[in-house]
């Protein structure tokens, strides 16, 4: 561990791994009351041994008074791994290689959700529900150019929104103290029924 760049650092792992055939990708991240940086870690799932690690993205220390520290999430499909900081960055990378593919910024506010959902890959579109965000935030795939959304009624109480559980046959799926159906290629949106 003291060869990778956060070895000597005061770090833990930023969210849950992803496992995806022989290898295992997690978010690493420094002390929020220190600093903020952020790696992604490439393990063969079988040794532990290291394959890549990846600097992401960092931010400002956070105050013990501020909101829950933000959690990393991670999804992966057809080799690149899309991770979301959930501290204003959100980047695709080679997950063969690490090499970035793109990164964005999103413009933050203060964290509204204590849950973490992960990034939704679907077709050539990169969903995701950051933590310090008002509503869900819609990514081009290949160039990560971020992809405004139409919108119709009924409104959608984002901020009441909780997890993006996935998508299906167009439909991106969310839940919270309403359940949504939203359809990002036309802006339209469903409330489901209540759950228990």
């Amino acid at each position: 561990m003291e060869s990778l760049p956060f070895g000597r650092r005061n770090f833990g792992f930023g969210g849950p791994p992803l496992v995806r055939g022989d290898r295992l990708y997690a978010a690493v991240m420094t002390s929020p009351l220190v600093e903020r940086e952020c790696w992604v870690i490439c393990l063969d799932a079988a040794t532990g041994a290291v394959k890549w690690c990846t600097s992401v993205a960092s931010a400002p220390p956070r105050s013990p008074r501020q909101a829950p520290t933000s959690v990393v999430s991670l999804a992966e499909e057809d080799g690149t791994v899309v991770l979301l900081t959930n501290f204003g960055a959100i980047a695709a990378l080679d997950s063969a290689t690490g090499a970035f593919e793109w990164l964005a910024t999103y413009d933050r506010t203060p964290s509204i959700r204590l849950a973490a959902s992960p990034p939704v890959i679907s077709g050539s579109v990169v969903h995701v529900l950051p933590q310090d965000s008002e509503e869900p935030l819609s990514f081009d795939r290949w160039t990560g150019q971020k992809i405004a959304l139409a919108r119709k009624t009924p409104q959608i109480p984002w901020s009441e929104i909780v997890h993006l559980l996935g998508q299906v046959e167009g439909w991106v799926v969310f839940s919270g103290a309403k359940n949504v159906a939203f359809r990002p290629s036309d802006g339209e949106a469903i409330l489901l029924a209540d759950s228990d």
